[in-house]
């Protein structure tokens, strides 16, 4: 996957799309496992593409609480919310899940158009725009995630809006099983059980990271 193939910059030409990494001077950097990506407390203007590998977005409290916000994959982006709200930026980070490649780039290249006049801008702002809107949609989804009151509520609404999102039954976890509880925010022994009686009721078959749903109607185990 290359950084053009990313929904920024749908419908924008290759040659425009060149011509603005010209202006925008973007960063690439590599990222090793447990890495530290990005602390949006120290860079609240930064915006970052995944290119290759995975990413978590975390959250330590001043207590010292973890919480997972969302998992990151290839071609993901991550830090457009904070541009527009920089002061709830203390405390998130983004780390390496896995092995990843990120493109850096400063908002205000995407808010403001550069001296060059670039046309195809117009449309990279419309793509900004309803990304933003698609990350309230998935905040909403997260809330209704952990509404949910039991650990196996919040498994099995977990497995269904993977399963809806990567289209198969089969689903990859894109975080371990570890990250997981903490993105549920529950206790990772207490997931673990709970999975166990999953399988052993043979409504899932997990192995590793990969869990296949077994249970056609998940929403009825809930």
């Amino acid at each position: 996957m290359t950084f053009y193939d990313n929904f920024l910059f749908e419908e924008i030409k290759k040659e425009d799309f060149n011509k603005m990494m010209c202006c925008f001077s973007p960063k690439i950097e590599s990222f090793k496992r447990n890495e530290i990506v990005c602390d949006f407390g120290k860079n609240p203007g930064i915006i970052g593409i995944i290119r290759t590998g995975t990413a978590i977005t975390v959250r330590n409290s001043v207590n010292g609480n973890r919480t997972i916000l969302e998992s990151l994959e290839e071609g993901d982006i991550f830090g457009e919310a904070f541009t527009v709200c920089d002061k709830l930026s203390d405390g998130i980070y983004v780390v390496c899940e896995e092995d990843c490649q990120v493109m850096f780039m400063d908002y205000r290249s995407i808010l403001h158009p550069c001296s060059n006049g670039c046309i195809s801008h117009s449309r990279l702002l419309e793509n900004f725009f309803f990304m933003l809107a698609r990350r309230s949609v998935m905040l909403s989804r997260r809330v209704e995630l952990l509404s949910r009151r039991s650990i196996r509520e919040k498994i099995l609404c977990y497995l269904s809006m993977e399963s809806c999102s990567q289209k198969s039954r089969k689903i990859r976890l894109p975080m371990s099983l570890s990250n997981l509880a903490d993105y549920l925010c529950v206790d990772r022994s207490a997931m673990m059980r709970e999975l166990k009686k999953l399988n052993d009721e043979k409504i899932i078959l997990s192995e590793k990271k990969t869990v296949t749903i077994l249970n056609s109607n998940i929403e009825t185990e809930m």
